[in-house]
């Protein structure tokens, strides 16, 4: 049976049911005005840097907002408005032309509703005026909803002088100079306004809603690639609106870019994401952290289509990550057309209708976020390291004092003829240093003396062996100034045998331990300390039975542990009497 169809009548009810999934905060409604104003020039292929927006806010004394106009120079006529701006839930809305306007142009625009139902659930009153090819049109809503044409406006044919005077009548407030100015230029316009605007979460006073405007996800691209401009009260000189600029966060200036596999796995289902034109995702650093501070809305990713925004979500709503404090210092761009062609894009923009494939997209977006963050977290460490290890030098430095103090006190007053055993040659305060080109140079100008070890023979270390710090000290020798690291398998105290010739030690600070303690504690704790400490025990214990095997071939076990003993004794001893602050004060500074 065949039938005769008719178009849908659609009751007024369900726009009071839909409209209340359209409670817009302020900034969220200027952000759906702004793109029916850039759809306007788009259509008539206008360049960027000729779309100009003004956005006039007319105010209380107290900076509350009394009425919002957003104003652009395009116009409309009455047929555009009959076909596009009247119709609801029209998926080509933004796309409705006039005759002299080009077809296949992409919009911003969705349905149609965003800007509509801005108007008419988010204020008392609200209208659209607008001037085009010398005729003036009024369409608005009033305080019951209702909507249609001033009966006094309906397609009057005017001149733009007397247009622009009889403009200021229904949008309460006379023009301000600057945009009479380009109204007279351009000879076409388009005012929407909302009078009385009802209460919405931090967006009813100027500083507030202006704060929310910038970073709102719609409104940013807009404002950071075209004019808008702002007038706030009567007779102010306009401002223009700028996004604000981000620093990078040290050591992540560029932008890190990923391109999404062409299959995705979700919930055991092997997922087609795009045919030729690949998803790109773009990363960026910011030095603050954008969650929690007045950047908060930036710390999100926009999805792109090829023009505009099509969905946003922040950090949060993307998932949880694994390194979520670097999380906070990302935000993004994702170029993802496909979803728009392929219909997953909500009325709003706001986020994508809920699917196996939009939920894989933003699987994969985490994984790429998380993968930026967890590099963030190891420079993060690595720095940190080294900072901790600059302490740590300053540190070694007092001790590898004090090591030479005990070295002269317990050593020379204590066990007579051990000098000879270490090594020492020449006067008792003579001192070496190792440099690459040769063996030893004297930091005094005393002559060298002969002894045991004279002659061609190479001596092992000089009286005072030194101890250096693995990661942050160079190697004496190599030519290269960076620092010498030891691996995390190797000894805690470590020596090669050119370290051995020389008398050097290094502490690894690699070790796990040393690592975990750092992590922890810091540099400036007890714990990491006694940690040192603890590894100069092991270099003096271990200079004192190579003395001791210099002197006496038959080495028992017993003769070794006495020799422990007794040194860790004497080392214990002085530390009590030298190092009691340095081991135990929590406060303690080199």
């Amino acid at each position: 049976m065949k039938i005769k169809a008719e178009k849908p009548i659609i009751d007024e009810a369900v726009l009071d049911l839909m409209g209340k999934e359209f409670k817009f905060d302020h900034a969220k409604g200027i952000a759906e005005w702004f793109k029916n104003s850039v759809d306007a020039y788009n259509l008539e292929e206008t360049p960027d840097d000729e779309q100009i927006i003004y956005l006039f806010l007319s105010v209380s004394k107290n900076t509350h907002i009394k009425a919002i106009s957003v104003i652009d120079f395009v116009g409309m006529s009455k047929e555009k408005i009959d076909v596009a701006f009247k119709r609801w839930f029209d998926p080509q809305a933004a796309r409705k032309m006039d005759k002299s306007q080009k077809k296949n142009i992409k919009t911003l625009g969705g349905h149609g509703n965003g800007g509509k139902f801005y108007m008419r659930e988010m204020f008392k009153t609200s209208s659209l005026i607008t001037y085009r090819d010398n005729r003036l049109n009024g369409f608005g809503f009033d305080e019951h909803k209702q909507y249609g044409f001033y009966s006094e406006l309906d397609n009057i044919m005017i001149d733009i002088n007397n247009a622009i005077e009889r403009v200021g009548f229904y949008i309460y407030h006379p023009l301000p100079d600057e945009v009479r100015k380009q109204i007279l230029r351009r000879q076409r316009f388009t005012i929407v306004t909302g009078f009385i605007p009802k209460s919405a979460h931090k967006t009813n006073y100027v500083g507030e809603l202006l704060n929310k405007l910038i970073i709102h996800p719609q409104a940013r691209r807009i404002i950071q690639h075209k004019k808008v401009y702002l007038i706030s009260g009567n007779n102010m000189p306009s401002k223009k609106l700028i996004i604000p600029q981000l620093v990078p966060k040290k050591g992540f200036n560029v932008p890190y870019e990923f391109i999404c596999p062409q299959f995705l796995h979700f919930e055991n289902r092997k997922i087609k994401m795009y045919d030729s034109s690949p998803i790109r995702l773009v990363l960026f650093t910011s030095e603050e952290p954008l969650k929690g501070s007045k950047y908060k809305g930036m710390n999100s990713i926009d999805f792109l289509g090829d023009v505009g925004v099509i969905a946003n979500y922040e950090m949060n709503e993307i998932g949880h990550f694994r390194s979520y404090v670097y999380s906070e210092f990302i935000y993004g761009e994702c170029y993802a057309q496909v979803m728009e062609d392929e219909g997953y894009v909500t009325n709003d923009r706001e986020k994508f209708i809920k699917s196996d494939k939009s939920q894989a997209l933003l699987n994969w977006v985490k994984e790429s976020v998380e993968s930026l963050c967890e590099n963030m977290e190891r420079i993060a460490k690595k720095e940190a390291k080294k900072q901790n290890l600059q302490k740590t030098s300053e540190l070694n430095e007092l001790l590898n004092i004090w090591k030479n103090r005990f070295l002269q006190k317990v050593v020379r007053e204590r066990l007579a003829g051990i000098g000879e055993k270490f090594g020492m040659e020449g006067d008792k305060e003579e001192k070496w240093s190792v440099t690459p080109e040769t063996t030893r140079k004297k930091k005094s100008n005393s002559p060298k003396k002969s002894g045991n070890y004279g002659g061609d023979k190479k001596k092992r270390g000089a009286f005072f062996p030194e101890v250096r710090i693995s990661g942050m000290d160079p190697d004496p020798f190599s030519n290269s100034n960076e620092p010498f690291y030891c691996d995390p398998r190797q000894p805690a105290v470590y020596q090669r045998p050119i370290d051995f010739q020389y008398g050097i030690y290094w502490i690894n600070t690699s070790k796990k331990f040393a690592e975990l303690i750092l992590e922890k504690y810091g540099p400036d704790s007890i714990r990491w300390r006694e940690y040192l400490f603890q590894r100069y025990v092991d270099i003096i214990v271990r200079e004192a039975l190579y003395a001791l095997s210099k002197t006496n071939v038959d080495l028992t076990s017993d003769s070794v542990l006495n020799e422990i003993d007794r040194i860790t004794s004497e080392v214990l001893d002085l530390a009590a009497e030298d190092l009691e602050s340095f081991l135990f004060d929590r406060n303690f500074k080199s």
